[in-house]
């Protein structure tokens, strides 16, 4: 009795950590298309809840250490604010595009 050959790799997952990546991945994707403000708004008030804990971090040290130099977390605190308002910014339009059922002209 023989077998059949391989004729392509195998499609099944080769470890469970793998397909809880995948799964993950499609479920934050799902979540994502039906339920977008939700999840962005999240998403951008966690980075700008960050951005303040490190500027609380860089106020201590600066506080503390007479003006010393932690140039880094600003940096870091700066990004996180910019980022988490962007996300803001950007949901905030799309809201308003939707709730005027009209698309915005070019200007």
């Amino acid at each position: 009795m023989s077998t059949n050959r391989v004729d392509r790799s195998s499609r099944l997952f080769r470890s469970i950590p793998e397909y809880l990546k995948h799964s993950v991945i499609t479920i934050t994707r799902m979540y994502s298309m039906f339920n977008p403000f939700k999840l962005f708004t999240t998403l951008g008030s966690a980075f700008i809840f960050g951005g303040f804990l490190i500027g609380c971090r860089l106020l201590c040290f600066y506080i503390l250490f007479r003006g010393a130099g932690k140039i880094q977390s600003l940096i870091l605190a700066a990004v996180l604010f910019i980022c988490g308002f962007q996300f803001e910014d950007a949901l905030l339009r799309i809201k308003k595009i939707e709730l005027s059922g009209t698309a915005p002209s070019a200007k």
